[in-house]
């Protein structure tokens, strides 16, 4: 067996890792793009969103098995709130321009790369969606349990569709809408906390029960977290300042 292991080692973790028996093939360390496995664990979101996360906390790519090389590691782009509601620049209609991950396919996302891109910022989201939640208060249109206007109350933490209930209910003209433009980037900003806190917690979650990680894949993964509570923090900053008024 340790003749074997010496001369053959990558066939044997390819083995390993084909088996039908979960504990054989959890056993093999993980290889590829660590936050890329980890986010493919979850299956409410796309490969786009994906990237985004993944720009959020960085990642580490590990070699394939039989590889010479050490982990490549990829800082995070998306490093402050600021930059994460606002991006880099405004591109106009409500889109900002930002500097992302980006993947070489979205399979195994084993090539990283920095690129620019053009992104609907979280603010215009939230904003697009409290519109759509009004219009529709206003106009008793039913919103079906699996729309995204249901998905979005859902997520955030503050009481979104009983403040434009109210506005909507209210006969002073314009209410609504100033309501919207004063509260909507604490609530972008309660939106991007949780977007990217549930995700990623869900993800290493996953990825700690279906890869056997070693000491150092922990450790990287330790400072993936550290990532992303940086960015909660600064996230948690600029919703604890407006939380107060908007109850």
């Amino acid at each position: 067996g340790k003749k074997r292991c010496q001369a053959d080692r990558k066939g044997i973790l390819a083995s390993a890792r084909a088996s039908s028996d979960p504990g054989i093939r959890n056993i093999p360390p993980l290889t590829g793009n660590l936050t890329w496995k980890a986010l493919k664990q979850i299956p409410t979101i796309d490969d786009r969103e994906r990237e985004f996360i993944m720009s959020m906390v960085g990642t580490y790519i590990y070699p394939p098995d039989g590889a010479a090389g050490e982990a490549v590691p990829w800082m995070p782009t998306l490093t402050s709130a600021t930059k994460l509601l606002y991006g880099d620049a405004d591109a106009g209609g409500g889109n900002i321009r930002l500097t992302l991950l980006s993947c070489n396919n979205f399979t195994d996302c084993d090539v990283v790369s920095e690129r620019p891109y053009i992104h609907t910022s979280f603010h215009k989201k939230v904003t697009d969606m409290m519109t759509s939640i009004a219009d529709r208060i206003r106009s008793r249109t039913e919103i079906p349990n699996n729309s995204p206007e249901v998905a979005f109350v859902n997520q955030v933490s503050e009481p979104v569709y009983r403040m434009l209930s109210i506005g909507s209910s209210n006969v002073s003209v314009g209410l609504t809408e100033n309501l919207i433009e004063r509260y909507s980037a604490v609530i972008a900003a309660d939106y991007a906390f949780t977007f990217l806190e549930r995700n990623l917690r869900v993800g290493l979650a996953s990825v700690m029960k279906n890869y056997t990680l070693n000491e150092g894949q922990r450790e990287n993964m330790k400072l993936l977290s550290e990532n992303a509570r940086t960015l909660l923090t600064s996230l948690g900053h600029i919703w604890q300042l407006g939380v107060k008024e908007l109850r």
